[in-house]
């Protein structure tokens, strides 16, 4: 059983990422209130207001909704990264899987964070930075977990089946071993 507090936490907590934008506009994030800048958090926005009076509640929102926007892309990205090189290592191992497995075992055996600072130094800033050098350094163990599982799939009486019977290699990665 789930804990009823957590869902209705987490409901709470999705609901605002939503509807904050429809609520607040982005200029209201840049608007001050310098009177009631040291004013205690419940009499004035939820998290009280910053040293220069602007609404915490509204700032921690707004980062928490980029937050999430990101990690669903990086997420996304990752995932269309790692699954076709995953299956395409399976499937042809003396041809793809050992280049495919030294550049994993790289992504992985590297520190993402030296990545990251790099990377970042040499491209700059940004949203687009940040997704980019993350999908990059994130992809590695959605291959290596596709790979194996794809590996162990080739095994199984069904995929054989499909073999024997001269379905091409796309049909069989598609419809047998990839779900």
């Amino acid at each position: 059983k789930f804990n009823t507090v957590f869902l209705w936490g987490f409901g709470v907590l999705i609901c605002s990422l939503i509807f904050t934008p429809l609520f607040f506009s982005p200029e209201a994030l840049l608007e001050t209130n310098l009177p009631l800048a040291f004013c205690r958090p419940w009499d004035c926005g939820g998290f009280g207001l910053g040293e220069n009076g602007m609404n915490l509640l509204l700032h921690t929102l707004s980062a928490a909704q980029v937050a999430i926007e990101l990690s669903v892309l990086v997420c996304l990205a990752s995932l269309l990264i790692g699954i076709p090189l995953g299956l395409s290592a399976s499937l042809y191992p003396k041809l793809l899987e050992p280049p495919i497995t030294l550049a994993t075992n790289l992504f992985l055996g590297f520190p993402s964070i030296l990545v990251a600072i790099a990377l970042s130094a040499f491209l700059g800033q940004g949203f687009i930075t940040v997704w980019f050098i993350l999908s990059l350094t994130g992809w590695a163990p959605f291959c290596r977990l596709v790979r194996a599982t794809a590996t162990q799939t080739q095994t199984q009486e069904f995929v054989q089946a499909a073999f024997s019977i001269g379905c091409s290699v796309r049909r069989i990665s598609l419809k047998h071993i990839l779900p």
